[in-house]
């Protein structure tokens, strides 16, 4: 019996949904009324208006809110049980590990070969339709002249730009494990990962993942250095 035959994900997501909405409805989680819910509900609102301005096609609908059930359930997930901060820290960890994890297979196939035509992706310029995607079976260094090499993942991270805006997002999390004063606890758990994450980024080759470290950086910044100096910076 092969494990990716098993339902694991559906049911572990079924029973962590349902013991979600048993605690909410006990009064033991948190208020169905907080922001984060009326924001989830204008940012689907949203989605959905933007698809008919965009296509002018009302049948459609049904498959984007299908495509918009995985993030959504996820959402729900976290903003139910991940109400306090060692919770925080916990879900922080084990999503900086999956990504430091899909990092290294993506590094090791960039750099050794493994698995390339999985994890690596050549982009080739052609003068008829721009950049064409291909597999490869080597490392880059072995990459065909004027060939740019990009990492990747699978599934829905199995383009570049999808897994460079994912670790983008994931890289703010390995800071919530900082401690002050504590200089080899950050070196491993904040500064490690976190170089190891940009380092994945830069992979992916990815332009829009550049613009949005950018924003990253400068609200850090911004929270570090006040409104006034970030603005005088940004100008």
């Amino acid at each position: 019996l092969s494990l990716e035959s098993l339902p694991i994900i559906g049911v572990a997501s079924a029973v962590a949904l349902g013991t979600a909405l048993v605690s909410l409805v006990s009064g033991r989680g948190p208020t169905a009324r907080a922001p984060q819910m009326y924001l989830t509900l204008l940012f689907v609102g949203w989605v959905l208006v933007s698809f008919i301005a965009a296509t002018g096609w009302l049948g459609g609908l049904p498959d984007v809110v299908n495509r918009l059930q995985p993030s959504l359930l996820v959402f729900f997930l976290a903003f139910l049980n991940v109400d306090t901060i060692p919770r925080l820290r916990t879900t922080a960890a084990i999503l900086g590990l999956i990504m430091l994890f899909l990092v290294g297979q993506c590094a090791y196939a960039y750099h050794f070969g493994y698995k390339s035509r999985v994890f690596l992706l050549l982009e080739f310029a052609s003068d008829n339709a721009g950049w064409q995607g291909s597999v490869t079976d080597a490392p880059a260094s072995e990459a065909p002249e004027g060939a740019l090499v990009r990492i990747r993942s699978v599934g829905s991270l199995a383009d570049p730009n999808d897994l460079a805006q994912a670790l983008v997002t994931i890289l703010p999390l390995p800071f919530a494990l900082r401690r002050p004063g504590r200089r080899i606890r950050n070196s491993l758990l904040v500064w490690a990962p976190t170089v190891a994450i940009l380092y994945g980024i830069l992979l992916t080759r990815s332009r829009g993942a550049l613009i949005a470290l950018l924003a990253v950086c400068f609200y850090a910044l911004r929270q570090r250095l006040g409104r006034a100096s970030s603005a005088a910076m940004a100008g």
